[in-house]
């Protein structure tokens, strides 16, 4: 006697928002180039050495998480799977205390690094004021400049 796993679905899925999951894209990774950027960065933690699968891949790790909500491109640190499962299961405080290391600081060093590839530059200078008084456009800094 066959099992059921519960009603069919009388309805297909809808299907996805190009434009908001372009727009959730944005705000949760910014660009492609800024991904493939900390992707080559490597593990955040110390001492940590590609020497198995898990380790090779490198995963984007936001704090705090896409799933609060408040998470945005420049709360990203690179992690290898190993170690983002492990924070995952440990929590951000453990996490950080067992390997010694802080990562808001991670975050804002990727920032400084490779902030240049995201869609918006994230650093302002100021507003160029013409003589006329007008407001003018906003002065970003390209980082690699600095």
């Amino acid at each position: 006697m066959k099992r059921s796993n519960g009603p069919r679905r009388k309805k297909s899925l809808r299907k996805k928002n190009p434009e908001r999951t372009a727009k959730l894209f944005a705000k949760h990774f910014g660009t492609s180039l800024y991904v493939q950027a900390l992707h080559k960065e490597g593990c955040s933690v110390p001492g940590c050495r590609p020497t198995s699968a898990s380790r090779a891949k490198i995963e984007c790790d936001h704090n705090p998480t896409r799933g609060s909500g408040r998470a945005t491109w420049r709360d990203m640190a690179p992690l290898c799977a190993y170690h983002h499962r492990i924070k995952g299961d440990l929590g951000l405080a453990t996490f950080e205390s067992f390997y010694g290391i802080e990562m808001a600081a991670i975050n804002a060093a990727m920032v400084l690094q490779h902030g240049h590839l995201a869609e918006h530059p994230p650093y302002v200078i100021g507003v160029d004021e013409s003589d006329d008084g007008d407001r003018g456009e906003w002065t970003y800094v390209n980082m690699e400049d600095c």
